[in-house]
């Protein structure tokens, strides 16, 4: 990565202390008695947990004298069972989503830098994410994002003279990449 263009990034933010925003947020929390409540910016979704806590609650504070019928409850139940299935199959995915990032360790690609735009060609060396949880490939000095990559293969195809050392291979144009990735497909067809 560039550093300097890091540096640059970090010294244009806006690091304005914002006075202002702040007085007049903590003026509404005492104005309306909420200093002991949690002020969040998004709705917290609801979870098996809660979903369990509310049925327990109906359960518990029903009409003795018209109690919940048989289907309403095995509704409530198929509900609580998919949300949790649901929610199995969301962490599995996250799991093979991981899992799939290490593919890419000492693979060929082409993509293109996050920061310049350029286009990248030549081995993962790291993969690391930002705050955001985006998975990125170091490849040379650059970061590309694991989304803008174009092209995987193994080095072998895509170097030249296949040089055991790296600071003396020499990457393919992007014509004659595409030449020799039409040429490896087709081999493997023909096996």
């Amino acid at each position: 990565m560039d550093v300097n263009l890091i540096k640059k990034n970090y010294i244009n933010q806006d690091k304005s202390v914002k006075i202002q925003e702040h007085l007049k947020q903590k003026e509404f929390i005492e104005k309306n008695n909420l200093q002991n409540v949690d002020i969040v910016d998004k709705a917290k979704s609801l979870g098996k947990d809660d979903f369990l806590k509310l049925l327990i609650a109906q359960l518990s504070h029903q009409d003795p004298t018209k109690p919940m019928s048989d289907q309403e409850f095995i509704a409530q139940m198929a509900q609580f069972s998919a949300l949790e299935q649901m929610q199995n199959i969301a962490k599995s995915i996250d799991t093979l989503n991981q899992s799939q990032n290490f593919y890419y360790l000492g693979k060929y690609v082409i993509g293109r830098d996050s920061i310049s735009g350029e286009e990248v060609a030549g081995v993962v060396e790291a993969i690391f994410k930002d705050e955001s949880g985006e998975t990125y490939l170091k490849v040379k000095d650059h970061a590309v994002n694991r989304s803008n990559v174009m092209v995987v293969g193994l080095p072998e195809n895509f170097i030249k003279n296949h040089a055991p050392n790296r600071e003396t291979q020499k990457p393919l144009q992007s014509s004659e990449t595409e030449n020799q990735l039409k040429q490896y497909n087709q081999n493997i067809l023909t096996k």
